[in-house]
């Protein structure tokens, strides 16, 4: 039993990896992603998991939450501020979060 629950813990810290590592991609920072992926080996190495997984997965939902916002700012979109209103209002629905997302993207940008 104990290593079903090992597993899913590797699972949820592999798709967490992936989501901010396709995150840093999408923005074009692929300095950060080799920095992140080091980091994230050094925690794992070091075995202070027990500590590290909770502030992962919280940071994790953070950003993955705050991705319109962050593909806002870094194309330096003319609508941010309706944006983030959309996302930090509406966001919490999966909806709302696809809107912003997806306004996020357009090509209305300075």
């Amino acid at each position: 039993m104990k290593l079903i629950k090992e597993n899913k813990v590797v699972s949820i810290i592999v798709i967490c990896i992936a989501l901010i590592v396709l995150t840093l991609l999408i923005v074009g920072k692929f300095d950060e992603v080799l920095t992140f992926l080091f980091a994230a080996f050094i925690l794992v190495g070091t075995g202070i998991l027990s500590i590290a997984i909770p502030l992962f997965l919280i940071s994790s939902g953070i950003g993955l939450y705050c991705l319109p916002i962050i593909v806002g700012i870094y194309r330096k979109h003319s609508n941010l501020a309706p944006i983030v209103l959309v996302n930090l209002f509406l966001g919490v629905s999966v909806i709302g979060w696809i809107i912003a997302l997806t306004w996020s993207f357009s090509d209305n940008t300075k």
